[in-house]
């Protein structure tokens, strides 16, 4: 079995929310956020949610390589997208 087969890596996308206002973060990551992840070819992954301390909201998404959390499709493609 190759390396690839094995499991994806995964990214972590973490935003500190205030505890109060999480479902209202939700909402809007959903309808505004999210789009503009997709668009950069993010795709979230199936892989289940570790719980998070009080305040945090995050989500996973799978990479192809661990490169690419940083470059492309990751950390630098959306730091360059004026959107977000």
């Amino acid at each position: 079995m190759n390396a690839k087969s094995s499991s994806p890596t995964l990214a972590r996308l973490s935003f500190w929310a205030p505890p109060g206002r999480m479902a209202e973060f939700e909402a809007v990551y959903e309808q505004k956020i999210a789009p503009l992840l997709k668009k950069h070819g993010l795709v979230e992954s199936a892989e289940r949610r570790r719980k998070t301390v009080e305040g945090v909201f995050s989500r996973l998404f799978e990479m192809e390589t661990p490169a690419a959390v940083v470059f492309n499709r990751g950390r630098e493609g959306v730091r360059r997208d004026a959107a977000l």
